[in-house]
């Protein structure tokens, strides 16, 4: 796994646009994982999640680490490629979706609920940081 891919692609940043996504791609960095284990840590059926990840390894985000036959199928491993993904500085000028953002903000809101409920409403503290990105005019 390297330590760093920058979103630079459009494709990067369409497939990150949704929150299941991002989330997905943050449990693939601690460590490998099939679909159906994702669909347990996420609480979301293998199908649904499927298609997301499919999406994931399309746009080079995560890859197959191993395969291993279980019960007449065989099981796929997979894992993101960097452990950190930030966007390239171009990209951030020349974003004009709020996807991205949108999508990042609804996983930030997800992960807190989950801390929420895990925490039975008592979250120890937390830090978020932000970043300012200034998107051109739509007209």
């Amino acid at each position: 796994m390297r330590d760093e891919l920058i979103l630079e692609m459009p494709e990067h940043i369409r497939a990150l646009a949704h929150p299941l996504r991002q989330r997905v791609l943050g449990l693939l960095t601690n460590a490998p994982c099939t679909n159906k284990q994702l669909g347990e840590l996420l609480q979301v059926s293998p199908p649904r999640l499927h298609f997301h990840v499919r999406e994931l390894q399309a746009a080079g985000l995560i890859e197959i680490v191993s395969q291993q036959p279980k019960g007449g199928v065989i099981e796929k491993y997979y894992r993101a490629v960097a452990r950190v993904v930030p966007l390239a500085p171009e990209t951030k000028e020349t974003a004009r979706d709020q996807e991205l953002v949108e999508g990042t903000l609804e996983a930030l809101r997800q992960e807190y609920i989950r801390a929420s409920t895990f925490f039975e409403g008592h979250i120890p503290e937390m830090r978020f940081a932000h970043e300012l990105v200034l998107l051109p005019r739509i007209d």
